[in-house]
This record gives structure tokens, sequence and C-alpha cells, in this order.
């Protein structure tokens, strides 16, 4: 069985259900990343084009990044909101002030972050194999 992840974007059920059964938000990401564009796909691309490597899809980022922000604000059935209760606290600029700001948010500003940690983890794997293979 598949599931639509959205705008006709079908992935296996069974790693749809371990996705979502992730703790952090930064591993919800990376698995679903590695659901949707493969191992294969991941390769030698990068998060948003601006390197000299191939984008991925804006279309499939797009999917990617709203799965993402809806499951950070919502409670899985199976337990508590991810990240709930954690706050991150920012210095505001006056002396001894600080402003909690909601994990989701955190969270959100860290997807381009993980989305990029987990191609370049890729790219590295590559690297790794390449050069074990030449010796």
């Amino acid at each position: 069985t598949k599931v639509n992840v959205g705008c006709n974007l079908w992935i296996e059920e069974e790693k749809w259900d371990i996705i979502q059964m992730q703790k952090k938000h930064s591993m919800f990401l990376k698995h679903f990343v590695t659901s949707i564009w493969g191992i294969d796909g991941l390769k030698g691309r990068s998060a948003d084009g601006l390197s000299s490597k191939r984008a991925l899809s804006p279309k499939k980022v797009k999917i990617v990044r709203g799965n993402f922000n809806t499951t950070l604000s919502c409670t899985r059935q199976s337990g508590p909101p991810m990240m709930e209760g954690v706050v991150h606290r920012k210095r505001t600029g006056k002396k001894g002030s600080v402003r909690a700001l909601p994990a989701v948010i955190i969270a959100s500003f860290s997807f381009k972050k993980n989305l990029t940690e987990k191609i370049q983890d890729v790219n590295r794997k590559e690297k790794v194999q390449a050069n074990t293979s030449e010796h």
C-alpha cells in the first residue's frame, strides 16, 4: 500500500510509518528525504541549486517541507507532539534578557540545514566507497 504525501507523490506505507515514528525532527526529515529521492537520487545534488550541483526538485522540496512542518505542529497518534515542551532561548540584545522561541520555529529554521546534511552524508559515503574501490 502507498501513501500520498502530497501533490500525487506516493511512498510505501511501511516507509511512511517509520518516518512518522522518528523522535527527532532531523531524523524525520532525513528518512523522508531518502524515501522521496532515494540514495542515488541525492548523489551530487544540492538543497537549493546555488552550488554547481543540480538542485532537488522544488516541488518535492515543498512537499517535504509541508509534511515536516505539519508533523512538527500536530500531535502524533502514538504520543506527544514532536519536540513538545522544548524551547530555545535567544538573546534579545538587552542585558540579561532572553526570549523563548517555540521548538517548532527552531526546527523549521533547521530544515535546509538538515536537508543539506543528508545530501552531504550521501556524497561523503560515495567518495569513501570510490576511494576504497581504487585501492
